[in-house]
């Protein structure tokens, strides 16, 4: 680790690096989240799958996970503990994010509309406090930041799930045979699949992306 110009602690990154995470997520009961939607979804980045506790959380995963900036992640990742009012409170920031500058960043995603409440309030400001001594930045993600260009999150929804569907897959001959065919100028998706035989048809968009 080292202090930036900026007084925030960063992780040293080098290029090319595959970075762990130090933390793995914290468990949480579904009887703690009740009334959101909850998803599991697979982590090419990670190699695992990631449990999200709302529409919202899933939204921001997604705006994460294409982000090539960010080298590395894990959602709730651990319990802060911070002294507010008199009162210690306890809470699991939504997720940790690693920049390839070696920039940390705590985040908690929450709805405009929860701001307000005492609980969310106090909950904010624990993780603030912890942060603060901990010269670690924090972020408050509501939907009006993560939602901002749906058409981006929908798209990158549709790529994220082609790709975790063929991880396993090898898809060298199929990537080796578009370069080829584009080699004669550019081309739909589907003027490539015309050309592939009907086994490598369902490899093209995966190939692509």
């Amino acid at each position: 680790s080292r202090i930036s110009s900026q007084g925030e602690v960063r992780m040293r990154v080098k290029s090319n690096q595959q970075i762990r995470s130090p933390y793995r997520p914290v468990c949480q009961l579904a009887a703690s989240r009740s009334g959101n939607n909850r998803w599991i979804v697979f982590s090419l980045r990670l190699v695992r799958l990631v449990i999200l506790y709302s529409d919202l959380e899933y939204d921001h995963w997604v705006l994460v996970e294409s982000n090539f900036r960010i080298v590395s992640y894990c959602e709730q990742p651990f319990r802060m503990r911070a002294k507010i009012a008199g009162a210690l409170v306890t809470t699991i920031p939504d997720m940790w994010v690693l920049f390839n500058s070696g920039r940390e960043q705590f985040r908690e995603i929450k709805y405009r509309s929860q701001l307000a409440e005492k609980r969310v309030v106090r909950q904010l400001q624990a993780q603030k406090t912890w942060c603060e001594l901990k010269l670690a930045p924090h972020e408050l993600f509501d939907e009006f930041r993560i939602r901002r260009n749906p058409q981006y999150i929908r798209r990158w929804k549709f790529i994220l799930r082609v790709l975790a569907a063929t991880h396993k897959t090898n898809l060298k001959p199929v990537s080796e045979k578009v370069s080829h065919l584009l080699r004669n100028g550019p081309m739909t998706l589907r003027q490539l699949e015309a050309h592939c035989s009907r086994a490598e048809q369902n490899l093209v968009r995966p190939a692509v992306f």
